[in-house]
């Protein structure tokens, strides 16, 4: 015969490992396994989108090397904050997505759809860091549609 304590034991028992198997199956979808995102690449992302030269004074090493493939040009960290008024202009208005592809120790790799009013481009955006600065990015043109982003 059982009491009451070890009923309301096997209750709390039971809602404890449904709780725990909802929050496991919400956390890790359909076999995928989440990674915490680098909080430095989520800063880039969120001052490109604002165009912010605060952020990314803050943000990027003062040695960093910013790579862009597709103009075949290298800049440091003042060029490229020197550049950003020109950004500005050429994405207003643009909606900029971007998806993980692989996150390891200090590196992380992004596919990125800037899409414009009449157009879209996807880079595939490197991204090396350490501490809480960017010390490298590469940015490479991979096409001019970006699927299913």
């Amino acid at each position: 015969m059982t009491t009451k304590l070890e009923h309301f034991r096997a209750i709390s028992f039971s809602i404890a490992t449904l709780a725990s198997l909802a929050t496991f199956a919400t956390a890790y979808g359909a076999g995928e396994i989440i990674v915490e995102r680098p909080l430095q690449v989520e800063r880039w992302y969120a001052a490109l989108g604002s165009v912010s030269r605060k952020e990314f004074g803050e943000l990027i090493a003062d040695d960093a090397t910013i790579v862009l493939k597709d103009q075949g040009i290298e800049q440091t960290k003042d060029e490229f904050i020197g550049a950003l008024r020109k950004w500005r202009r050429a994405t207003r208005k643009a909606n900029i997505i971007y998806r993980y592809e692989t996150i390891e120790d200090n590196t992380a790799s992004v596919s990125v759809c800037y899409r414009y009013k009449s157009n879209e481009l996807l880079n595939l955006e490197s991204f090396t860091f350490e501490g809480e600065y960017i010390t490298g990015s590469v940015q490479e043109p991979k096409g001019d549609d970006c699927g299913d982003m």
